[in-house]
């Protein structure tokens, strides 16, 4: 016991939590018995009927406990090791931020399918956590150009090792969610490239604000706490997914204008009188 309390002990307080409210929401699920379809990751339901709730619930809800307990295991390592490199509360941040991205990633190639006449993916529900661990992975991986081994098979290249054990995840066990995996590595290259600084901006001395709040107290406490490193998030990116980079960037700083201009517009108005006038798939 005292081992396990000393392994405990070692986790960033992040993953940490993320695990803690996981294991505390498969426990409720378990004992009131939640229906689980009510909590997944469908298309139609979040598009039709404005279940958006569903965007966030999915990441925290499993199947059974085989699912869980693979999910938080993987999550040990591979949360683990991402939060030490960028920091304990970036790397809350970006789980959030994480989920959020990866259910509008699935969603979109839903609603793609569904315009060819493929309605499977629009109907079908997701639920679980792998889909942030593949998110997570490809940070993990973009970090070093050392080759990752698949299994202790076969090395693989760092870049192609997320799309290497999808494929053979996909091979071993058909049931899980492809299309949710494959939403994690897309929102996590994006991420790797830089285009989640325009969403979360976040830098260095905004962290280290954000660490004195009241609230993330709980956390700096921990002997296990990360603080910001002002690391960068990847050495380096392929020059091909630069232009993506740029035009992300480019956008969210044309929209934060515009938002500043809509403002000064409104400010220059306030003053003037008015008139009176199917088949379940797991991630």
């Amino acid at each position: 016991m005292s081992r396990l309390n000393e392994e405990v002990q070692l986790v960033p307080p992040s993953t940490l939590t993320v695990i803690a409210f996981c294991v505390v929401v498969y426990g409720c699920q378990t004992i009131l018995n939640l229906p689980l379809q009510t909590f997944t990751l469908c298309p139609q339901r979040i598009v039709e009927h404005w279940e958006v709730y569903r965007i966030l619930t999915h990441a925290f809800f499993h199947a059974n406990f085989l699912h869980i307990a693979l999910n938080m295991l993987s999550a040990f390592a591979i949360s683990s090791a991402v939060e030490k490199r960028v920091g304990t509360v970036y790397h809350l941040f970006s789980t959030f931020m994480s989920i959020v991205m990866i259910s509008m990633v699935y969603i979109a190639i839903s609603l793609l399918f569904l315009v060819i006449g493929n309605n499977d993916l629009y109907l079908q529900h997701s639920v679980g956590f792998s889909g942030v661990l593949f998110h997570m992975l490809v940070l993990d991986v973009t970090s070093s150009s050392q080759p990752r081994s698949l299994f202790g098979i076969i090395e693989v290249p760092p870049l192609f090792y997320p799309f290497a054990l999808l494929s053979v995840l996909q091979l071993i066990l058909p049931n899980i969610s492809f299309y949710g995996h494959l939403s994690g590595i897309v929102t996590g290259f994006l991420h790797s490239a830089g285009c989640f600084d325009g969403i979360l901006m976040i830098d260095e001395r905004r962290l280290q604000t954000m660490e004195e709040w009241p609230f993330v107290n709980i956390l700096t406490r921990s002997p296990s706490f990360v603080p910001a490193t002002g690391t960068p998030l990847v050495s380096s990116i392929p020059s091909a997914v630069e232009p993506i980079r740029s035009f992300w960037m480019r956008m969210m700083r044309r929209f934060r204008q515009r938002g500043t201009e809509e403002s000064l517009v409104g400010e220059e108005w306030s003053g003037l009188p008015t008139e009176d006038v199917p088949t379940q798939d797991f991630v």
